[in-house]
C-alpha cells in the first residue's frame, strides 16, 4: 500500500510537471501582419522537449528553423534572402493549446503572426 501512494505521488508530479509544458509539433496555418499587408503561411514542427525544429513554407518558398519552447513561450530563428542579403528573422508566441500569437522581427521591420493547427 506504501509503495502505490508513493507510486501515485510519482505519477501526479510527473503529470505536473509535463501539464505546463504546450506542443506544437505537428501541421500548422501562419499568417504574417507586417508592413508589406498579411502574408499566409504553413508550418511543420517537430518538438523534442524544449527543442523546436521545422520547415514554414510561404509565396517566396520554404525555410527551415529552429527555436525552443519554455512552458507556453515560442522563440524561433530563421534565416531568409533577400535582394542578396541573408536576414535574421526571429519568432516570439504564446501557445495557447492549437493556437499561437505573437511578433515577430526581421532587420528594421516588425509585425505580428498567429497560427492555428491543422
Amino acid at each position: 500500500m506504501r509503495y502505490a501512494l508513493i507510486a501515485a505521488a510519482a505519477l501526479a508530479l510527473s503529470v505536473t510537471t509535463f501539464a505546463g509544458q504546450a506542443s506544437v509539433a505537428g501541421n500548422w496555418a501562419l499568417n504574417f501582419n507586417g508592413p508589406q499587408g498579411p502574408i499566409d503561411a504553413t508550418a511543420t514542427f517537430k518538438q523534442d522537449g524544449e527543442e523546436v525544429t521545422g520547415t514554414i513554407e510561404g509565396p517566396q518558398g520554404s525555410v527551415e528553423c529552429a527555436g525552443t519552447l519554455k512552458g507556453t513561450k515560442l522563440a524561433l530563428k530563421m534565416s531568409v534572402e533577400a535582394n542578396g542579403q541573408s536576414l535574421q528573422v526571429f519568432l516570439l508566441g504564446d501557445v495557447d493549446g492549437d493556437a499561437i500569437k505573437g511578433t515577430f522581427s526581421l532587420d528594421q521591420m516588425q509585425g505580428e503572426w498567429s497560427g492555428k493547427k491543422k
